[in-house]
C-alpha cells in the first residue's frame, strides 16, 4: 500500500485524537464521586505504539485535553495535556526497550503501560495537591489507578487483536 507518509500521520493522529477525545467522554463515573473510567486511556497506550511517541503523544494531548475543555473541567486541562502526552511518550519508550528483549509483546505492552499509567496517577496527584489539597488528593488515587488499570488491560487486548495483521503493521510502520 503506498501512502503519503506525513499526510497519513496527520490524518491518523487527527482520528486518534478524535477517538481519545469520544472514549473518554462517554465514561462511567467511580463510586463515590471521584473520578471516572473510560476508554481513553486505553486508545492512548495503542496510538503511542501505532502513531510513534510524537504524534502519538499529540494525538494523547489534543484528545485527552479537548474532553476536558468539553466537560467543563477547564482548569484541568492544561494539566491533562501535559500528563496525557507524557503517558504515551512514556508507553512508547519502555515497549520499544522492552520489545528488544524475549519478552512476549502482550508482556511488554502490559509492564511499559502499566509504567506509563503510574506516571498519570502520579502526574494528577501532584496536580491536584496544589488543587484541592493533600487529602483530596490521595483520595483520588484510588479513581486515577482503575482509570489506569481499566486502560492497560482493555489496551492490551485491543492491541493484541490488532497486533497480528498485517494491514496495521503496514500502515504504521515506516
Amino acid at each position: 500500500m503506498k501512502t503519503n507518509r506525513p499526510l497519513f500521520k496527520l490524518t491518523s493522529t487527527a482520528v486518534f485524537a478524535a477517538l481519545i477525545l469520544t472514549a473518554t467522554y462517554l465514561s462511567l463515573p467511580v463510586p463515590g464521586g471521584s473520578g471516572y473510567v473510560n476508554l481513553g486511556d486505553c486508545l492512548i497506550l495503542v496510538a503511542a505504539l501505532w502513531l510513534g511517541p510524537l504524534w502519538g503523544g499529540v494525538a494523547a494531548a489534543v484528545g485527552a485535553g479537548l474532553t476536558d475543555l468539553i466537560l467543563g473541567f477547564v482548569y484541568y486541562a492544561p494539566a491533562t495535556f501535559i500528563i496525557k502526552w507524557l503517558v504515551a511518550v512514556t508507553m512508547f519508550l519502555i515497549f520499544k526497550v522492552l520489545s528488544k528483549t524475549k519478552l512476549h509483546f502482550s508482556l511488554c505492552f502490559i509492564i511499559s503501560g502499566t509504567l506509563a499509567e503510574l506516571l498519570m496517577v502520579m502526574g494528577y496527584f501532584v496536580f491536584e495537591i496544589f488543587l484541592y489539597g493533600l487529602g483530596a488528593a490521595l483520595f483520588d488515587i484510588v479513581a486515577n489507578s482503575v482509570q489506569g488499570v481499566f486502560g492497560v488491560a482493555v489496551g492490551a487486548v485491543i492491541y493484541s487483536v490488532f497486533h497480528k495483521t498485517d494491514l496495521i503493521k503496514k500502515l504504521f510502520k515506516e
